[in-house]
């Protein structure tokens, strides 16, 4: 009788020793990154965890721009998934920053920092290449570092109940705005185009598509065209 009570004492301490090794950090992440895997084909590469926080990969980029090339300055990020409309901001392994040079140089007036073509995580970079257009005037500018995470910003937007998926996402600063924002392309058939995050405020705001054209609800006014 005494072997059946050792071997239920053996088990129940196995248990609680998985249970402490597991923490709750570990299965949050587990389910993020299990994140539309059931829409992914199984022939796609599914992203590894990012070792870094978006932010922190965006603010190691930019110093290692500026050392090649001080005085350079971040302008604008473009995130795009490469499987389609995603709700995971893991899956944005598509990266693109922009960045202005100064004036007075023999070089052209930009450079593009972009992902490799192969990129699983964030931080696999191409060789930086010029580029002929300079910045937008529309464009304020980014700064060195970023206030807050895309994870932050996915978070703030289920929060405010926008759920739906996304394709892509731009950070930048134009004109009329009082910060940078993280705007989000929407997927789906609502008229919803874009959702913008504020990256200090973390506010939430519309972006709904009309017939012709746009209607931001955070500038309060409408222009023609859609954007890509």
């Amino acid at each position: 009788m005494l072997f059946p009570f050792l071997s239920s004492t053996v088990h129940l301490l196995v248990s609680l020793l998985l249970l402490l090794i597991i923490s709750p950090t570990a299965i949050s992440g587990l389910a993020l990154l299990a994140t539309d895997q059931s829409t992914t084909p199984a022939s796609q590469t599914k992203p590894h965890p990012n070792a870094a926080t978006f932010r922190i990969t965006v603010a190691r980029a930019v110093q290692r721009i500026q050392r090649s090339w001080p005085g350079a300055s971040l302008h604008r990020i473009e995130l795009k998934s490469r499987t389609g409309p995603i709700r995971n901001p893991l899956l944005l392994v598509d990266v693109r920053l922009f960045f202005a040079l100064p004036a007075g140089n023999l070089h052209p007036p930009s450079l593009l920092l972009a992902s490799q073509t192969d990129a699983t995580e964030w931080g696999q970079w191409s060789p930086p290449q010029y580029l002929r257009d300079a910045r937008p005037e529309a464009e304020m500018g980014l700064g060195d570092v970023l206030t807050s995470d895309i994870l932050q910003a996915v978070e703030a937007m289920r929060r405010d109940r926008q759920v739906g998926r996304f394709r892509a996402c731009d950070v930048v600063r134009e004109e009329g705005m009082t910060e940078v924002w993280w705007q989000f392309q929407m997927a789906g058939l609502s008229d919803i185009g874009w959702i913008l995050v504020g990256d200090v405020s973390g506010m939430v705001e519309v972006e709904r598509l009309l017939r012709g054209g746009r209607c931001n609800e955070l500038l309060q006014h409408c222009t023609a065209g859609t954007r890509n």
